[in-house]
């Protein structure tokens, strides 16, 4: 018996499978191993090594069966397939109103696949990735990320985030700059020695906004540093 591929999956079949609709007498055998295993092979989101190792074959061998079923039953490659999925799901994807377990039951996933999902889609759209959109705010927003004379709760207040996600990435940014909080101190009273040495706290208060123990800190490190530079 010969089955038509357009009404019939791999499924209906025991060991025959037409390979062209014009060619009646052009047929294949197929193993049945690999009737039995055509949906975990065909799966996109199982690896090659991970099928290796449930079916005891090596990654070579799984590749080849791949391809098989794939000829045979003129399957476009998973990598076409996959991107079709993410692309017919962009707007779910996509949409900042859902929550991860609402987009996973959405479109019949695991919440754990969501992030992955999202960054496969980025990347084919050639969108940048979360982590890259994250510090390029870092760095637009520096100044104020590394200031020295706003408290946590003001910073967090002009960038409208919360406290906890602004001292997170100080930190993050500091390291990436590769300086410490000294380091902007250091820096900050070198630049302005002149002031620190003529002015009053009174004074480096109001023409600086500082704090009374900012500022008197800044002068005490500035006579340190000039200690250090004799010494």
């Amino acid at each position: 018996m010969v089955y038509d591929h357009s009404t019939f999956f791999l499924d209906e079949f025991v060991q025959y499978y037409r390979i062209s609709a014009n060619r009646l007498d052009q047929l294949v055998i197929l193993p049945k191993w690999l009737i039995e295993h055509q949906k975990e092979l065909l799966d996109s989101e199982k690896s090659i090594a991970d099928l290796a190792k449930l079916f005891g074959k090596t990654e070579g061998q799984i590749l080849r069966d791949r391809a098989t079923l794939r000829k045979i039953l003129k399957i476009k490659k998973l990598k076409d397939i996959h991107q079709a999925w993410l692309l017919a799901n962009q707007e779910v994807l996509q949409d900042s109103s859902l929550k991860k377990e609402e987009i996973a039951q959405k479109l019949g996933i695991e919440p754990k696949q969501v992030y992955r999902k999202k960054g496969q889609l980025r990347k084919l759209l050639n969108q940048p990735h979360y982590n890259d959109l994250v510090q390029a705010w870092r760095l637009d927003n520096q100044d104020i990320l590394l200031s020295l004379h706003l408290t946590i709760s003001e910073i967090a207040q002009l960038l409208d985030r919360n406290e906890r996600y602004i001292v997170k990435n100080r930190m993050i940014l500091r390291k990436f700059l590769g300086i410490t909080k000294q380091d902007q101190k250091r820096t900050w009273v070198l630049n302005h020695s002149q002031d620190l040495e003529t002015l009053s706290i009174e004074e480096l208060q109001q023409k600086y906004n500082l704090r009374h123990s900012i500022a008197k800190t800044y002068k005490r490190l500035l006579i340190e540093l000039k200690q250090n530079e004799n010494e």
